[in-house]
């Protein structure tokens, strides 16, 4: 990821990523997927709480079932809320409380079917930060489904544990004062 700040409240997001997915008997195939996105966060700063509003579209290249890469975008939409349970702001050793929603439309494609509805994701979990940069998130996490090709629709409960590192190179003047509110975590 890239980043970039216009204004306080305001960051503008670039990525590139690779991912493989692998065989699952009469889920899915295996296959390569290169990926770049484009996305916009609006945050919402409170004393003890962050709602952060993202909008992302993705532009992904899909190897289909004869080896050939085909283009497919996907646009997706979250909404996030995190409040602190112990501290009044958000800063080591803080413990909070978070919920979020992210809602995918599918471009439509051959390879990922002609459905507009792509996923729907709902976490609810707790989050502790053992410094400004270092951060683990556990709790809750539904991801509700279309499948590609049919009119299936599949609903996983997972229990996630995420370990996000912002600002690695700890430079202070250019990281915005805030909670890390993005993750590079798909599944």
């Amino acid at each position: 990821w890239l980043h970039y700040y216009p204004v306080k409240n305001v960051r503008i997001s670039l990525f590139v990523g690779v991912w493989y997915h692998f065989y699952i008997a009469e889920i899915t195939r295996k296959y390569p997927e290169y990926r770049t996105a484009i996305q916009v966060n609006y945050y919402r700063n409170r004393k003890a709480s962050i709602l952060t509003n993202r909008f992302r579209t993705e532009l992904r290249n899909i190897e289909d079932r004869q080896n050939k890469f085909e283009q497919v975008f996907r646009y997706r939409y979250m909404l996030k809320y995190m409040h602190t349970l112990i501290h009044r702001s958000f800063d080591k050793r803080c413990l909070d409380a978070i919920g979020l929603d992210e809602f995918f439309v599918n471009g439509g494609s051959k390879v990922t079917g002609y459905h507009s509805f792509d996923q729907n994701r709902l976490f609810l979990g707790l989050g502790y930060n053992f410094t400004n940069d270092l951060t683990v998130e556990t709790g809750y996490f539904n991801q509700y489904l279309q499948r590609g090709h049919n009119d299936n629709l599949d609903m996983n409960h997972i229990w996630q544990l995420s370990l996000i590192v912002d600002n690695i190179t700890f430079n202070r003047h250019l990281h915005v004062k805030q909670k890390p509110v993005e993750k590079a975590i798909e599944y």
